[in-house]
């Protein structure tokens, strides 16, 4: 089984996102909603250290549990809740909240301990609404997060109508990473708080992926973020920490407004049912054609995803020799697009998208290409 890098493309049959609230394929679901990987049976707290402080363990939105399992003596502790905030800025906004519950069950932590698999589950949550202005998704770090897909195109190719692709962000490796985190810190010399900029490193692991710390909310530019890893992996000069797309903020700094939304783990997709769905599954590229199909794909494109994501996440999906040509020779761009997508109109929108998307990229792409 091929693996994908880190940073970018991944595909899915769409067979196998499916749940009792969920169908991939139906394209009003595939594009209003994104992949948030975690664990679900392993607390953030076990023994001594579960025992409640109020500078680990309190967070503004989700409670703090200690339990034990039956006829066990080992405490644990965990958050009962991971909250997904929206809004126009990484912090100090009001933020509209999506809640999902998390596991407070000591027995399966019990088991888990006693040496029973760690499980990985697929959250299905709503992707912010970038047509409302809501560009960044902030993400409470009261789970163990392995990973975060966004969906960008619901049918892979011509060839593989029934695979559908993400951009994936993988946090489910060894590795260390420089990331801008942004604290509220007091100020002796103008005597208040303030927010400062600071660059740390902060250590993934394979198993874990980003383990849980409720004093920080992940914060994520989706709109960025999609303009980054729809270039080839050798085109960017940044990855999705030193462009800033994903940084994490303080706690403090995100309040929310209005009653949660709530999704329950009863909706979850099984990491092991979609894995051996996929597993040997590749994707070959090849040069878009004008096709009948990738009319239609545009035409449902702009229909439907425009609200959730820039239509060059898409477009670079199937077609990303068109997206390099509006990057580097905006002129010969109107053409190439009109050959490809004869409909005058849906060429015109597509265009209009595109070339904004195009002048954000440049920012992304190794200099000289």
């Amino acid at each position: 089984m091929a693996l994908s890098y880190p940073e970018g493309e991944c595909f899915f049959k769409r067979s196998a996102l499916r749940s009792a609230t969920y169908d991939a394929d139906k394209p009003e679901h595939f594009y209003s909603h994104m992949l948030v990987e975690y664990i679900w049976n392993r607390p953030a707290f076990q023994g001594s250290d579960s025992e409640y402080a109020s500078d680990v363990h309190f967070h503004p939105r989700s409670p703090y549990r200690v339990v034990k399992g039956d006829l066990w003596s080992t405490q644990y502790g965990n958050w009962a809740n991971i909250f997904f905030l929206y809004g126009t800025k990484p912090h100090s906004d009001r933020y509209r909240q999506v809640g999902h519950n998390l596991c407070v069950n000591g027995n399966r932590f019990r088991d888990q301990e006693k040496g029973a698999a760690l499980e990985s589950w697929f959250m299905v949550i709503p992707m912010p609404l970038l047509a409302k202005g809501e560009e960044w998704l902030l993400i409470d770090r009261t789970a163990c997060i392995r990973g975060i897909y966004i969906p960008v195109a619901h049918q892979a190719s011509e060839d593989f109508p029934e695979v559908c692709t993400f951009l994936q962000v993988n946090f489910a490796i060894n590795r260390e990473v420089s990331i801008l985190t942004q604290p509220e810190i007091w100020a002796f010399d103008c005597n208040g708080w303030v927010v400062v900029d600071r660059v740390e490193t902060v250590t993934l692991d394979s198993t874990l992926g980003l383990a849980s710390d409720a004093k920080w909310t992940m914060a994520i530019n989706i709109r960025q973020l999609v303009n980054l890893l729809s270039l080839p992996r050798p085109l960017r000069i940044h990855n999705c920490f030193s462009s800033h797309c994903i940084r994490f903020v303080d706690r403090k700094l995100t309040p929310t407004k209005g009653p949660a939304q709530m999704f329950s783990d009863s909706a979850d997709l099984s990491w092991t049912a979609v894995a051996s769905a996929n597993y040997g599954l590749t994707i070959q590229w090849k040069p878009p054609e004008a096709t009948t199909w990738l009319a239609g794909f545009l035409k449902n494109t702009l229909t439907i995803a425009v609200g959730f994501i820039p239509v060059v996440g898409p477009l670079a999906a199937v077609a990303f020799p068109l997206t390099w040509t509006a990057i580097v020779d905006p002129g010969r761009f109107e053409g190439t697009l009109r050959e490809l997508i004869p409909v005058a109109d849906l060429a015109m929108k597509v265009g209009e998208n595109i070339q904004r998307s195009a002048k954000e990229q440049e920012a992304y792409v190794v200099k000289g290409w």
